[in-house]
């Protein structure tokens, strides 16, 4: 688990600035842009908007049992069933 700076503070601060730019830091980016990446993820799976969401996603076709019912009833099995077998029956590759 990756702790994120409280604030800007922390950048600024010659206490914590060195430990702060050396630690967040990636190979590719500095420790200002890595935070701010990593708060942007926050926000769209930990925050309370990304809370919000999620179950607007999951709730939106109704009740989990029911949409997997649903799911089941319509599903074309057959045509599903057909599709891996046409594939298990393909001729091997040739080898170079």
């Amino acid at each position: 688990m990756i702790t994120l700076p409280s604030s800007l503070h922390d950048f600024e601060n010659p206490e914590t600035a060195g430990d702060v730019e050396r630690y967040m830091r990636s190979a590719s980016s500095d420790a200002k842009s890595r935070v701010a990446l990593m708060r942007l993820a926050w926000d769209f799976i930990g925050s309370e908007f990304g809370s919000r969401h999620q179950q607007y996603e999951k709730f939106y076709g109704g009740a989990s049992f029911l949409v997997k019912q649903n799911v089941y009833r319509n599903f074309d099995f057959k045509r599903a069933t057909a599709l891996v077998d046409a594939a298990l029956n393909l001729p091997p590759l040739a080898q170079p």
